[in-house]
């Protein structure tokens, strides 16, 4: 069995997945949250501690909450883990951009698709909005854009007449009112 994770910016998700990659259990936590006794509360059920871990995998874009996790896992699991980032990807995927700048979420999402024969653009829907480009093996890059969310938040702070609101898919692609109207928007426009 193996441990992954994705450390992000507003959640993280920790899998338990079986050597025939099937997710035997996921945990999803809020990150800014993360602490060593949340994450033996919310990973207790997990009963690691009677099954053999082969490798621990994260890719995180909150170095803090991984170093957190890290400790915890080899504190308390005497398992190692590692960052996608750290690993020697050479051998998988070439990349034509900074490496020292690139998220190692954005990297797991390229690796997730490459091939020889296909291209892909890999849209990511978190706290940022990522476009990614892969050219056959070759990671070329991408745009980086306000996640939806990030984006509302931001509306309706700053437009004193947008009240807040809940997303929702809508039919309509024109709003009646203020409200039909954002929902509108987001789902349609964005």
């Amino acid at each position: 069995m193996i441990i992954v994770g994705d450390i992000g910016n507003t959640e993280t998700k920790i899998c338990l997945v079986s050597s025939k990659n099937i997710v035997i259990k996921r945990v999803t936590l809020i990150t800014r949250k993360i602490n060593s006794s949340l994450l033996k509360r919310s990973l207790s059920n997990l009963n690691l501690k009677n099954k053999l871990i082969d490798s621990c995998l994260f890719c995180s874009v909150v170095p803090k909450s991984f170093n957190e996790i890290k400790h915890f896992f080899n504190k308390t699991y005497k398992i190692k883990c590692h960052e996608l980032k750290k690993l020697k990807l050479n051998r998988l995927i070439r990349i034509k951009v900074n490496y020292n700048q690139i998220g190692s979420d954005r990297l797991a999402n390229a690796i997730s698709v490459i091939n020889n024969k296909h291209n892909f653009i890999i849209l990511d829907f978190g706290t940022a909005t990522t476009f990614d480009v892969v050219i056959k093996n070759t990671y070329h890059g991408g745009v980086i854009a306000p996640g939806v969310k990030l984006s509302l938040d931001t509306l309706t702070d700053k437009a004193t007449q947008i009240p807040r609101i809940n997303l929702r898919k809508t039919n309509n692609v024109i709003g009646l009112n203020t409200i039909s109207a954002v929902r509108a928007g987001f789902f349609w426009g964005y």
